[in-house]
């Protein structure tokens, strides 16, 4: 059993809800490296991982660019 300090509550958008709980104020630390040293979300399957990247680069804001190997 998980200590309840490990664990984030959410009732409403899980994967906000762990981004903002990691990387807190992203938008203000995204150019500093150190920011983002110590901080990781791990998961057991890239479904999860890719909706998690998604959403982290929806917080972005910036150009979209498509690139062609």
């Amino acid at each position: 059993m998980l200590s309840d300090d490990l664990l984030i509550h959410s009732s409403g958008d899980h994967i906000a809800v762990i981004v903002d709980h990691i990387y807190p104020s992203i938008l203000d630390n995204m150019h500093d490296p150190s920011f983002f040293e110590h901080r990781a979300i791990l998961k057991p399957r890239n479904v999860i991982v890719d909706e998690i990247n998604d959403h982290v680069m929806s917080l972005i804001p910036r150009e979209e660019n498509a690139y062609l190997s």
